[in-house]
């Protein structure tokens, strides 16, 4: 599982690729939600996320990613048309 996730979740801090630490999780009916934190990072311009995680078995999934950046909060919809999201700080 471990391997499946690494090749398939990836997270970019200022065009650097970043090492994501798994703090919890919560299942809600056929939602799971992960919370996952970067650490070490001094200063913030852009965050890339990249997930396609069960786009193999399901291409209708849809990811709702939430950041938060100091006090700066965004969003972003990633599907299989869209893996990948760039945000800016």
């Amino acid at each position: 599982m471990k391997n499946y996730i690494n090749e398939n979740f990836s997270v970019k801090v200022n065009n650097k690729p970043k090492q994501v630490v798994y703090l919890d999780k919560e299942i809600e009916d056929d939602v799971i939600i992960l919370y996952q934190v970067i650490r070490d990072i001094p200063k913030i311009n852009s965050l890339e996320i990249k997930n396609t995680l069960l786009f193999d078995f399901l291409p209708e999934q849809q990811h709702i990613i939430h950041t938060q950046v100091l006090d700066k909060k965004q969003s972003a919809l990633l599907t299989l048309e869209n893996p990948a999201e760039l945000l800016k700080y």
